[in-house]
């Protein structure tokens, strides 16, 4: 995914959307987590033009591509 049009548009609007700083070092984990959501069925590419239309039911789905919903922070009173 080097040089890669693709994750150059969706770290930007990832950070336009939700100001989400995606680095070099994410690249592998966005061709993955793009690879799944393919294999689901899912085009990216309209998926992303989706995005840019402003589509709010896309806009959610592309965050929740990018983001990792688990988390412990604040779960035990400890």
């Amino acid at each position: 995914m080097t040089d890669d049009p693709r994750f150059s548009r969706i770290r930007a609007l990832a950070f336009d959307l939700a100001g989400i700083e995606l680095g070099d070092s994410h690249r592998e984990l966005i061709a993955r987590r793009c690879d799944r959501f393919a294999g689901g069925g899912v085009d990216i590419e309209a998926l992303l033009d989706a995005v840019e239309r402003g589509e709010a039911e896309a806009i959610e789905r592309l965050i929740g591509l990018l983001t990792t919903r688990h988390t412990s922070f604040f779960r035990n009173p400890r």
